[in-house]
């Protein structure tokens, strides 16, 4: 399936309310996407490049398409309270930001907004988790960066995966660097893990003998390398910007965000921090 967004939407959404002269914005599902004008709606966002330009992707949920008449504050409180509900039965249903948009939305449509809020609402809409419009542009050096810290008491799930199937990592680890043009991955791996350290380091040497990965990864003409980091023993470093504080040697304390790791991360480049079960 790859269709301009317009296609989409008279063939499979009912049109527009008023004719395609009255669309105003479309939501392509899900709560991952922003609103798109009208003017991106004959590209074909199955493409990535489409995608990239238009800093979206296309979710599973329902589009939602908005015309001139449609009350935009109450419509996006509608659905910043769905978003703070949801769950995909792997997620927190309440995740914070959501929480928040839904709260301040629900005074928007009150009429009683703060100027802070709408403030930082304006600021929130300059930022971007990656730059795609000046993608081919940034000449720094990408990075994935892999959070296998793990620093939940009784958690196990990542420890198996590395103590039993490492070299699963390793290929997600590939193919997701390969996704993003990565120059290298890190597997940041809590320091009490021992064994797990060394039978993920014994496979990723297992992988450069075999060319799987290195220069010219698997005879692509791509350079992927991968580096397992050990952890400084800080229950704080599993979250992702003190993770990246340690990886650079400094102390493990978080850093204020924006700027996102996906802008400026890990030695001040582009970096997409994961866990080990996502990559996996």
């Amino acid at each position: 399936m790859s269709i301009p967004l317009r296609e989409l939407i008279e063939k499979h959404c009912g049109g527009v309310r008023g004719g395609w002269d009255n669309l105003l914005a479309v939501i392509p599902g899900g709560s991952s996407t922003p609103i798109l004008p009208k003017d991106v709606c004959d590209n074909q966002l199955m493409d990535f490049d489409a995608l990239k330009d238009s800093q979206s992707g296309l979710g599973t949920a329902a589009v939602i398409v908005m015309d001139k008449s449609t009350d935009v504050v109450r419509a996006i409180s509608r659905l910043s309270h769905f978003y703070a509900h949801e769950s995909c039965g792997q997620c927190t249903p309440c995740r914070e930001g959501s929480k928040w948009t839904d709260q301040i939305m629900k005074r928007f449509e009150k009429g009683q907004g703060r100027p802070r809020e709408i403030d930082m609402l304006q600021e929130l809409t300059k930022q971007s988790f990656m730059n795609f419009k000046d993608w081919d542009k940034d000449t720094k050096p990408r990075y994935l960066v892999v959070n296998a810290d793990e620093g939940e008491p009784g958690t196990c799930k990542d420890r198996e995966i590395m103590r039993k199937d490492p070299h699963k990592l390793i290929e997600g680890c590939l193919v997701a660097g390969r996704a993003m043009n990565a120059t290298a991955a890190y597997i940041y791996i809590r320091g009490e893990f021992y064994h797990e350290a060394a039978v993920l380091q014994t496979a990723i040497n297992e992988a450069y003998k075999d060319g799987l990965i290195g220069k010219n990864a698997c005879g692509s003409g791509y350079d992927f390398d991968v580096y397992v980091h050990r952890g400084a023993g800080a229950y704080v470093c599993g979250e992702e910007t003190s993770l990246i504080e340690s990886l650079e040697g400094k102390p493990g304390k978080p850093r204020l965000k924006p700027p996102f790791p996906a802008a400026v991360g890990l030695f001040g480049c582009p970096s997409t921090v994961a866990n080990v079960e996502t990559i996996a």
